[in-house]
């Protein structure tokens, strides 16, 4: 008696079209495509590539274009300012309370302002915070400011009072905490640095 079980009819999926076929196939029957390569898979992390290369180079583009537009409001700016003698110019800007600022922050964009306070923050790239309301107890309310180093009197220092003249561009919006942060965002054309505050900050 023979004991042997029938051996069964083996056969693979076509990567694309999902028929059955002879597991030797290098061509599918059915759809006429190639067996060899990474298949459905392989597909998928070819798209995943080409969408994540996308998405980068769509960052990247966005960013680069926005400094660019940046660096160009910057140069109308100061081609701006240029048509002004230095006295003029600062007699042009509005001398604006922070109070005032974030009440109507949209009609400030694009006006020429004015403000005073202590220095708190030296960034990178020229950029600077504030405090420009004045208090029993120092300062209070952020004011940012960037002005290109060859603008300014002297080097500027943490605590050091300053008055800046510029060119509104807006304010950023930050929540903390539950509580909305405002802070106007101006590029100076001239910077008075007052030297170190004294008494309380």
């Amino acid at each position: 008696m023979n004991n042997q079980q029938p051996m069964q009819f083996q056969f693979k999926l076509c990567k694309y079209c999902r028929q059955r076929i002879d597991p030797r196939a290098s061509v599918c029957p059915y759809c006429r495509k190639k067996q060899t390569g990474g298949g459905c898979l392989f597909s998928i992390v070819i798209t995943t590539l080409i969408v994540l290369t996308i998405v980068v180079g769509g960052i990247i583009l966005g960013v680069f274009l926005n400094s660019n537009i940046a660096a160009s409001d910057n140069s109308r700016i100061i081609s701006e300012a240029n048509r002004y003698n230095e006295s003029d110019y600062k007699a042009s800007c509005r001398a604006v309370t922070y109070e005032e600022f974030v009440r109507d922050k949209n009609y400030f964009k694009g006006q020429k302002v004015k403000f005073t306070g202590r220095i708190t923050e030296i960034g990178n790239s020229g950029v600077y915070k504030m405090n420009v309301t004045k208090t029993d107890f120092g300062y209070d309310d952020t004011v940012a400011f960037e002005v290109e180093s060859n603008r300014l009197e002297s080097n500027i220092l943490n605590n050091d009072i300053v008055t800046i003249w510029g060119v509104s561009k807006g304010a950023k919006t930050q929540n903390f905490w539950g509580k909305e942060i405002i802070t106007p965002q101006i590029y100076a054309v001239y910077v008075k640095n007052d030297g170190q505050a004294k008494g309380l900050f």
